[in-house]
């Protein structure tokens, strides 16, 4: 029992360096964040309300 005890010890180490090579993973995901940003930054809360206002006057009228 204590052998196969000590087997599944070693598959953690592999998922260690499975973590370390989805590091630069996040690295790729950065530049997608920032045209996010920039479009996010377009919307004023005005313009929020105002699309707010909208949908409740198209709402009415229905």
């Amino acid at each position: 029992m204590p052998p196969g005890s000590l087997a599944p010890l070693p598959p953690p180490q592999p998922k260690l360096t499975a973590k370390a090579k989805k590091g630069p993973g996040p690295p790729r995901r950065t530049p997608l964040t920032r045209p996010l940003a920039i479009f996010a930054s377009q919307f004023t809360p005005s313009m929020l309300v105002e699309r707010r206002q909208n949908l409740l006057f198209i709402g009415r009228r229905l």
